[in-house]
């Protein structure tokens, strides 16, 4: 379980910075 919430939160940090960097 630890490994998955640590690959979600991997995930949605990219995702997140990317949205970002895509927005500016």
């Amino acid at each position: 379980m630890d490994f998955n919430m640590k690959k979600l939160a991997s995930d949605a940090g990219i995702f997140f910075t990317r949205a970002v960097q895509g927005r500016h």
